[in-house]
């Protein structure tokens, strides 16, 4: 299911040690397990072990991962029977949808808007913008665009029709 949806770019299974066992790559950049740099999910890993397994609660935000921002959202995996396990560490399982070009014309092309960009939180807020968080809710990169001008989607769509009908009028 969630590998053959376009739901994340990236599936990483970790074991209960942390250690990558299995990766699923969409974007065909990771060759095998061993070159995924962990990182990027360091603090999403971090943020999880402070959970307590019980809770199956999932950690998410935005973190960079191998360069790129991205949506990331961690979970342990938990047996039905995972009381009986006592302390023994969950494998982790992290799904990964990366803000590729590719990704942010897709929101351009949604909204209308354009000039979708992720920039790091150190550089001046820029308007329009929203903030990004990480893990633990604080900012770590911020969307930008360019404001467009009122009216111009509008434009776009009823301009043609307009100039049909005054066309037609100077034709007759």
């Amino acid at each position: 299911g969630a590998t053959e949806s376009e739901l994340f770019d990236q599936i990483v299974i970790l074991d209960g040690k942390g250690q990558v066992i299995q990766v699923y790559d969409s974007t065909g950049t990771i060759a095998s397990p061993a070159d995924f740099d962990l990182q990027g999910l360091r603090p999403f890993l971090s943020r999880l072990a402070e959970t307590e397994p019980a809770g199956y609660l999932t950690v998410s935000g935005i973190g960079k991962i191998n360069g790129v921002y991205g949506a990331v959202a961690a979970t342990r995996i938990t047996p039905d029977y995972f009381e009986s396990l006592g302390d023994a560490p969950l494998p982790v399982m992290v799904g990964i949808k990366l803000f590729t070009k590719d990704a942010l014309q897709a929101i351009a092309t949604l909204t209308q808007g354009t000039g979708y960009a992720i920039t790091p939180t150190g550089n001046p807020p820029a308007e329009p913008s929203v903030e990004l968080a990480g893990p633990d809710g604080t900012p770590v990169a911020q969307l930008v665009w360019v404001h467009g001008q009122t009216g111009t989607a509008l434009r776009a769509e009823i301009m043609p029709g307009v100039l049909l009908v005054c066309l037609g009028i100077f034709a007759i």
